[in-house]
């Protein structure tokens, strides 16, 4: 689920103008068509890719080498070989980062389903 949910943000973000973090300047139900050869499909922009959104901003904050990963990765779809050498680390670190990113994002959208609206 992360990974999708990464994937659908990072698309996002991509098509948006005002940059990573934030919300599209039109309204929230408008459609996106994926730029990535990993998508080919339309997508709306919803809760999850918003709460994503959100997620990566607290992350950018928290674990700024994981948002760097996860941006390159999703939203700038970067190989691992050119974000290891931006980030000065093996391609490896690269791999485990984008695990922890995952783990991450899953269990902050755990703890958001689990309160109370």
């Amino acid at each position: 689920m992360a990974k999708k949910a990464l994937l659908k943000w990072g698309t996002h973000s991509a098509r948006k103008n005002e940059g990573v973090c934030g919300y599209p300047s039109t309204c929230i139900s408008f459609s996106l068509v994926a730029r990535s050869d990993r998508v080919n499909e339309a997508f709306s922009v919803d809760d999850e890719v918003m709460q994503t959104d959100s997620i990566m901003c607290q992350m950018k904050l928290h674990k700024p080498d994981l948002y760097r990963v996860g941006v390159g990765w999703y939203v700038h779809n970067l190989p691992v070989s050119t974000i290891s050498r931006l980030e000065r680390c093996h391609r490896d670190t690269v791999y485990r980062r984008l695990e922890s990113l995952h783990r991450s994002v899953a269990e902050a959208f755990v703890k958001n389903q689990s309160v109370p609206v």
